[in-house]
């Protein structure tokens, strides 16, 4: 229902989920999927002009803020601070992947984000 391929950004991703993850979800959601494995990879997107939908921070890195060995707010603010109306979605479970982020994709063409 768009008229452009959507873009989504992943902070926290498993080196090697990474791959099976955009391989998976991007011909189910019908957009592009940049999954970060680092916060230099983060940043490199981040600053590569490209205009990003939706944010989110994968499985793994979710369990590490609940276990408080790591804080989301700042990935998140960096990512804010590039594109302030981006939508923002925890995957604190791989199985519910795919229906948080069509439901954020389906939330953008609603909102004309």
């Amino acid at each position: 229902s768009t008229l452009y391929m959507r873009n989504i950004l992943g902070g926290g991703c498993d080196s090697f989920r990474a791959p099976f993850v955009k391989r998976k979800l991007e011909p189910v959601l019908n957009c592009k999927i940049d999954a970060c494995t680092s916060d230099a990879q983060l940043l490199e997107a981040l600053k590569s002009g490209k205009k990003y939908d939706v944010f989110f921070i994968a499985p793994g890195y979710c369990s590490l803020i609940k276990a408080g060995k790591k804080s989301g707010d700042e990935m998140i603010n960096l990512v804010q601070s590039y594109h302030p109306s981006i939508i923002i979605v925890m995957i604190d479970d791989s199985s519910k992947g795919a229906p948080l982020l069509k439901e954020a994709l389906e939330r953008c063409d609603s909102e004309g984000l």
